[in-house]
């Protein structure tokens, strides 16, 4: 979708289907009833609330950004593989403030030396300082409690991979073609 550059706007389990196809499965994503065409430049919304889901809707949109890019899709591509990982939605805000404090609580408070320009955003101002958390740990602690499995630990690739995926700045943030080369989907 990205190379075409369109914008799914909905990306979660969901929307994700899994098709045999000879041996194996093919991941398929649906539902495009949110889609948009980019034309190469980020789009101008009104309302996310229309897009994305909360749980995996990117901060940037929760902070009142207009401007919805292929990143969008990342960042929630991120969530859905947390979630995979431990069994469990990595984030679960009940509305907008309880979702930024949901990610907060993980990802700790974005600076403006992760993400340039964030603090010009119309809901950063207020925004409580939180450090970050280890993500590996809370992805394996989140595992071995669904699983009861104690002895069990989270792929460290797959925890770069997350880590990649839900990093703050959306123009750092890992595009489709370097996630799919990542060392944890190539295995």
């Amino acid at each position: 979708c990205c190379s075409r550059q369109i914008i799914n706007c909905d990306v979660k389990p969901a929307n994700i289907l899994f098709v045999r196809e000879g041996a194996g499965f093919v991941l398929k994503l649906a539902d495009f009833s949110h889609s948009r065409f980019t034309y190469g430049a980020p789009l101008r919304i009104g309302d996310p609330d229309r897009l994305y889901t909360i749980w995996y809707r990117a901060p940037e949109l929760l902070l009142g950004s207009r401007d919805v890019t292929p990143q969008i899709d990342i960042w929630a591509a991120g969530c859905v593989i947390a979630e995979m990982l431990s069994g469990e939605p990595l984030f679960t805000g009940a509305d907008v403030g309880a979702q930024l404090k949901s990610i907060l609580g993980v990802l700790g408070t974005p600076t403006e030396l992760a993400w340039p320009g964030v603090s010009r955003l119309p809901g950063f101002k207020g925004l409580p300082a939180l450090p970050p958390r280890d993500l590996g740990a809370v992805l394996t602690a989140r595992a071995r409690r669904r699983l009861r499995a104690d002895g069990y630990v989270v792929d460290p690739h797959a925890i770069d991979l997350v880590r990649r995926l839900l990093c703050y700045d959306p123009a750092r943030r890992l595009r489709a073609g370097k996630a799919l080369a990542h060392p944890y989907c190539v295995k």
